[in-house]
C-alpha cells in the first residue's frame, strides 16, 4: 500500500491499495492526496477521506451516457481484445479519476480557507504608515503649545 502521505499517487499504486476487483468499487475510507502531511494533523479524519461514491450499478442507472462509455469500452462476453477492456478496468479508472478531483477539491479548499484566515488577519493589524500618522496627528492635537515665539530674534 502507498503511504498516503506520498502525495498523488500513480494509477498502479491506487489501484492496488485501494480498488476492490471483486465489486469494481473503491475500498471505503480512501484517504486523499497528502492527508497524513502534518499540516492536517488538526483536521477531522472524515475530512480528510474520500465521501463514498455511488455504486456503478447506480451510477449506470443516473448516467444512460455512462452506460454508452462502458458498452463501447468493455466487451460484453467479457474478453479482453485491443479495443477493450474489463469492467474493473473501465471503474478502477472512473474511481481513480474521482478520488483525482476530490482531493483536487479538498486542497483548493484548504487554501481558500488559508487566503481567508490571512486576510481576515492584514485586515485587522493597522496600517504602520496609518498607525504612526494618526498617532503623530493625536500627539500635535494634544499639546499644549503657545503662540508666544520663544525664538531670540
Amino acid at each position: 500500500m502507498p503511504p498516503a502521505s506520498s502525495g498523488i499517487h500513480s494509477y498502479h499504486d491506487w489501484r492496488s491499495a485501494y480498488f476492490d476487483e471483486d465489486n469494481c468499487q473503491p475500498m471505503n475510507g480512501v484517504l486523499l492526496a497528502n492527508a497524513k502531511s502534518h499540516e492536517y494533523s488538526n483536521v477531522p479524519i472524515e475530512e480528510l477521506t474520500q465521501a463514498p461514491h455511488p455504486s456503478p450499478e447506480e451510477l449506470l442507472d443516473s448516467y444512460p451516457f455512462m452506460r454508452t462509455y462502458l458498452t463501447q469500452l468493455v466487451h460484453p462476453d467479457g474478453k479482453i481484445n485491443d479495443k477493450s477492456m474489463s469492467d474493473a478496468d473501465f471503474w478502477s479508472r472512473y474511481y481513480y479519476r474521482v478520488w483525482l478531483l476530490d482531493s483536487t477539491e479538498f486542497h483548493r479548499r484548504k487554501l481558500n480557507e488559508r487566503v481567508e484566515f490571512v486576510s481576515t488577519v492584514k485586515q485587522t493589524i493597522p496600517n504602520e504608515s496609518t498607525r504612526y500618522a494618526n498617532d503623530t496627528n493625536e500627539t500635535c492635537k494634544n499639546l499644549n503649545v503657545t503662540q508666544d515665539d520663544e525664538w531670540p530674534g
